[in-house]
């Protein structure tokens, strides 16, 4: 819980403190007897006579607009406001110890906080930057093996090209070479040739 609202909770608690009317006002203002039938009693009165025999406690806030002195059961405002600032006294003081001068191991603890969080945030970024260079190197490796792959394609390609290239020569010289049973010299050097 922070401090402001600490202030607040005990600021709060000494207005309710000497704001509240206490039993003997509850008592005065409903009604110390509660009776059944009133003939002479107003509607408000008789709810009002109806919550106390159902044991509710409804409250009333009256103020005195007149020059009169309070009743002895109702706060003055100077009590009020004497409460009021009790409270905020309170508080002050409450928190004020923290927010003042801090011990020396309470400053060493937050020192050391401190450089834990900076030691955290500095590891942190050296393993960022550790990631970043480790899906560097990945994706120059997978470069360099897309381009080793994509040479080996050239290079099978350019084979094939070459044995269907040969193959096709190959074709042609067999189709010059027709074998016949009376051959002449020349078409029969062409034919050993050819089928070498």
């Amino acid at each position: 819980m922070n401090t402001a609202c600490k202030i607040a909770i005990l600021a709060s608690l000494g207005i309710s403190l000497a704001a509240a009317p206490g039993i003997s006002e509850a008592k005065r203002v409903g009604g110390g007897k509660s009776s059944a039938a009133s003939p002479g009693k107003p509607a408000a009165k008789k709810a009002e006579d109806e919550d106390a025999k159902a044991g509710g406690f409804s409250p009333k806030v009256r103020i005195n607009a007149g020059a009169s002195a309070p009743s002895p059961g109702q706060p003055s405002a100077a009590a009020v406001a004497a409460g009021a600032a009790a409270g905020l006294a309170a508080g002050a003081a409450f928190a004020a110890p923290k927010a003042a001068a801090t011990s020396p191991e309470e400053q060493a603890r937050q020192q050391a906080e401190a450089d834990a969080k900076k030691k955290a945030a500095a590891e942190a970024a050296a393993a960022e930057a550790k990631l970043r260079a480790d899906e560097l190197k990945l994706i120059e490796k997978a470069a360099a093996e897309e381009e080793a792959r994509r040479r080996r394609e050239e290079a099978d390609a350019k084979r094939l090209a070459a044995q269907k290239e040969a193959e096709e020569k190959r074709r042609e010289r067999e189709r010059q070479c027709v074998i016949r049973p009376v051959m002449s010299d020349a078409e029969m050097a062409r034919c050993k040739e050819v089928w070498r």
